[in-house]
């Protein structure tokens, strides 16, 4: 893995859902980069896989190479789509802003997500599907 300054803050964040697509033809390992800078393992994607993640806006995340540890790609912010073409390169979807709160109260309920208390580490660990 490459050494990088990227880490989460402690900072208070946004909950949101990052989805990382593997389209290449090795699996990649999803790391949770904690607030000291220190890679946490949280799931492998395989070849043709996804999995989905609850965190924060503030917290970051690496995926590597399972085989090598060679960084593929750093992400850190609103919930996205990440897709790992089998090019090699990186396309990254950010989704649609959520709506101001006085409409958001306006709308119907929606399934809520479970998330960690306090932004202390990601909500939950990610499920590979």
């Amino acid at each position: 893995m490459s050494d990088s300054d990227l880490r989460s803050s402690t900072a208070a964040g946004e909950e949101v859902t990052h989805r990382v697509i593997n389209q290449r033809s090795s699996p990649v390992q999803l790391y949770w980069l904690d607030y000291e800078g220190r890679a946490v393992p949280y799931g492998i994607v395989q070849p043709e896989g996804d999995i989905s993640q609850s965190t924060y806006s503030t917290h970051a995340w690496r995926l590597c190479d399972e085989q090598s540890g060679l960084s593929l790609a750093e992400y850190v912010g609103p919930s996205a789509t990440l897709m790992l073409l089998a090019d090699g390169s990186l396309r990254v979807q950010v989704a649609p802003a959520p709506p101001p709160a006085a409409a958001a109260a306006d709308a119907p309920a929606q399934g809520a997500e479970a998330a960690g208390a306090g932004g202390e580490g990601p909500a939950e660990a990610g499920e590979q599907q």
